[in-house]
């Protein structure tokens, strides 16, 4: 998906998401796309222990947050 439109892009994601079984996929896939633009920027300005040192654990709680048997 890397070098597609944005709203390809989220598409993608969200179509991921909803394969893996997640509930609000679309939401799912809106908030990695944030923490990746976050972790991006904060890889960028230098910081080093910034969201994208913890971006795996990050995206990981969002799975398990949207997974099923979370609250919906």
């Amino acid at each position: 998906m890397v070098g597609k439109d944005p709203k390809t892009y989220r598409d993608g994601l969200a179509e991921l998401c909803a394969r893996a079984g997640l509930l609000r996929p679309d939401t799912a896939a809106e908030l990695l796309i944030l923490m990746g633009e976050g972790a991006k920027a904060s890889r960028q300005s230098g910081e080093p222990e910034g969201l994208s040192v913890r971006f795996k654990q990050a995206a990981e709680a969002i799975v398990v947050a949207f997974g099923p048997g979370s609250v919906r």
